[in-house]
């Protein structure tokens, strides 16, 4: 029973410990990455001559090469 239950425990090590490194090493690459980019895109420094418009995704009256035989009013 005991031998058991300590390989038990020490799977459970192995996940926390694993798990643990996994999560920190997310924070410390990741998300600064973030900060910094979401930062650069807010102030202007990324993507200044691209209009929001441009990038949204358009309705089909707005697309190019698109016939509608109906319209709803």
């Amino acid at each position: 029973m005991t031998i058991i239950s300590q390989f038990i425990g020490f799977l459970f090590f192995l996940l926390i410990t694993l798990s643990g490194f996994w999560c920190l090493s997310f924070l410390i690459s990741i998300v600064p990455y973030w900060i910094t980019m979401g930062a650069a895109e807010t102030y202007g420094k990324i993507n200044k001559d691209i209009s929001p418009r441009d990038v949204r995704r358009k309705t089909l009256s707005e697309q190019e090469d698109v016939e509608l035989l109906w319209i709803k009013s």
